[in-house]
């Protein structure tokens, strides 16, 4: 089942897309079963390749948000989790 985002959290949009991406060919079938109720929101290869992008740019912050979870984070490894963030961005 594909995730609906939450417009707040980049885990969700991430969590979203790498399932999304994960069943491209069963959401191309659907697309292409419906295609006529579709119509314009059918995804195009250029669509699915914007798709990867955003995905593959999230990525390390979902690991980053895992990474700094818990009791035993210190405000050490928080900067360096954001030295890391910053250099991806």
């Amino acid at each position: 089942m594909i995730l609906i985002n939450n417009r707040i959290r980049w885990n969700s949009w991430y969590k979203m897309l790498y399932i999304l991406l994960n069943l491209r060919l069963a959401v191309e079938k659907y697309c292409s079963d419906y295609e006529d109720e579709l119509e314009e929101d059918l995804l195009s290869f250029i669509n699915w390749k914007k798709l990867r992008i955003i995905r593959d740019f999230l990525a390390p912050f979902t690991r980053a948000t895992l990474a700094a979870e818990g009791d035993s984070t210190s405000i050490d490894f928080t900067l360096f989790i954001m030295d890391v963030l910053i250099k991806h961005l």
